[in-house]
C-alpha cells in the first residue's frame, strides 16, 4: 500500500465516500454503533473517518484492492480514513454481528495529545497501512479470553455513552476509545514477531526524526519532498503515517510551530511583524498573518498588543 494516497487519488474520486454525517449519528465527530452483515458488500467504498470494527458474530472477509484479511468471531481491525473495502460474508455464514467505533482522528487526538503517549497504541493503528500487501492477514487482530471480555465491556460502555449521551459523554467516549486502542496496541505487540515489532517501531522512530527536524529547522523550506525523504517513505504513505501519529498534515504541524515561535518573537522583541515572519518560516507576512488569525484568532499585531 506504499505511494497510494487515498484522499485525493483520482480514480476513487467516483467511489462513495461515507461522511459522519451520513451514519445518521448527529455528532460530527463520533459514531457507535452495532452493524448486522446479512450479505456481502458488493461495492467498495471509503470513510472519511478512522473506524475500529469489533467481530461478536460470525465470520469473512474484509477486503482491500489488493489483499483480503480474514475475520472471525473475537476479531477486531481497524480500517484508517479513505482506504478502500468491502465486508464479504464467509461462505456458511448467514450474518456478520460487527460493532463499529467511528472518529474523527482530531477528536481523539486533538493538538494537546503528546507526540509520546501514541506509543502505547500507534502499532495498531498502522494496520491498515502495511507497506507489503502480502501482509494482510496481519490486519486483524484475533481476540480470546479476558482481553475478549475486556473489548466487549470497553465497546458496551461507548454504546451505552453514544447512545444516551449524558452531561460530559464526549469525555467519556474520548477516554473509552484512547483505552481501547491501547488495549488492542498492547495485545498486537504481544502477538507480534519481532520482525513486524522492528517496522513499526520504525514507523515511530521515523516520524519522530521528522518532527525533530522540523522543530531545528522550522525556519527553513521545508517541503513535503524534503520530509518523505528525510523519513524514506514515498510522499504519499509519509502523509498518512504522519498524519495518524500526529493527527495533523505535516504543513499544519509546520505553522502550528512557526506560528508558536512567531508569539514568543511577538513577545519578547520589539522586531516587525514582516521581519518576525521571514524569521520564522514564512515566505511572506500576508500569508504569515492569515495563518496566525486562522490558528490564534487574531492579528499578530493584536496578540502583541496584548502583551
Amino acid at each position: 500500500m506504499e505511494g497510494v494516497n487515498y484522499s485525493d487519488k483520482q480514480e476513487y474520486k467516483s467511489m462513495q465516500l461515507i461522511k459522519m454525517q451520513n451514519n445518521l449519528s448527529h455528532h460530527k465527530s463520533l459514531f457507535v454503533n452495532k452493524h448486522i452483515f446479512d450479505e456481502s458488500q458488493t461495492e467498495f467504498h471509503r470513510h472519511e473517518y478512522m473506524q475500529i470494527n469489533y467481530v461478536s458474530e460470525g465470520n469473512g472477509f474484509c477486503e482491500f484492492e489488493d489483499g483480503t484479511a480474514r475475520f472471525t468471531q473475537g476479531s477486531c481491525f481497524i480500517i484508517p480514513p479513505y482506504v478502500p473495502h468491502k465486508i464479504i460474508l464467509g461462505e456458511k455464514a448467514e450474518k456478520a454481528v460487527v460493532f463499529e467505533v467511528e472518529f474523527m482522528t482530531d477528536f481523539i487526538f486533538p493538538p494537546s495529545h503528546k507526540i509520546n503517549d501514541i506509543e502505547a497504541y500507534s502499532d495498531f493503528i498502522c494496520l491498515g497501512m502495511r507497506e507489503d500487501p502480502k501482509e494482510y492477514s496481519k490486519h486483524i487482530l484475533n481476540l480470546d479470553g479476558e482481553i475478549c471480555e475486556k473489548v466487549e465491556r470497553i465497546i458496551e460502555d461507548a454504546m451505552y455513552e453514544y447512545q444516551n449521551r449524558e452531561p460530559g459523554f464526549e469525555t467519556v467516549l474520548r477516554s473509552l476509545i484512547l483505552h481501547l486502542l491501547t488495549v488492542l496496541g498492547r495485545q498486537y505487540s504481544l502477538n507480534s514477531d519481532e520482525l513486524a515489532a522492528d517496522r513499526y517501531k520504525k514507523h515511530r522512530n521515523e516520524i519522530l526524526k521528522v518532527i525533530d527536524y522540523i522543530h531545528s529547522n522550522y525556519e527553513k523550506d521545508i517541503t513535503l519532498e524534503s520530509l518523505s525523504q528525510l523519513a524514506n517513505y514515498s510522499s504519499s504513505y509519509f502523509c498518512t503515517l504522519f498524519k495518524s501519529v500526529t493527527s495533523k498534515s505535516y504543513l499544519e504541524y509546520l505553522n502550528h510551530y512557526r506560528v508558536k515561535k512567531s508569539m514568543e518573537l511577538l513577545k519578547n522583541t520589539d522586531k516587525r511583524v514582516i521581519d518576525i515572519a521571514l524569521d520564522v518560516g514564512f515566505e511572506n507576512v500576508t500569508n504569515f498573518n492569515r495563518v496566525f488569525k486562522k490558528l490564534i484568532g487574531m492579528s499578530p499585531t493584536q496578540y502583541r498588543k496584548l502583551k
